[in-house]
């Protein structure tokens, strides 16, 4: 597990202005490239050039991030496709706090 990236992440989320509607845990990107969800700022805030072969289709997001944060595809799975994380209503903050408990604790809650 790569902890460093997981809170640079987090540290991003944070950062975003209250309600900023283009986080959204329904989509990896928006159809404009940006990132939508925790998947899509990991790999746009840790690996600007995977980040880019995202944005064009060459390579999956999920995968990708999957492989910067170093996780096995059960934990990923639970992280960037949540069923109890609000999938479509959380926010950048509520998914800072899930990646924040997750590098404390191991386990996505």
């Amino acid at each position: 597990m790569n902890n460093e990236a997981i809170l640079k992440t987090a540290d991003v989320l944070d950062e975003l202005p209250e309600g900023y509607d283009v986080f959204n845990m329904g989509t990896y990107m928006h159809s404009c490239g940006t990132p939508a969800c925790i998947a899509g700022y990991a790999v746009a805030v840790n690996d600007e050039e995977a980040y880019e072969r995202c944005r064009n289709g060459v390579s999956d997001v999920h995968q990708t991030a999957k492989r910067i944060f170093g996780l096995d595809i059960q934990t990923s799975g639970a992280l960037f496709v949540p069923g109890g994380l609000k999938p479509y209503g959380a926010t950048a903050k509520e998914a800072a706090k899930v990646l924040r408990n997750f590098v404390a604790t191991g386990v996505v809650s």
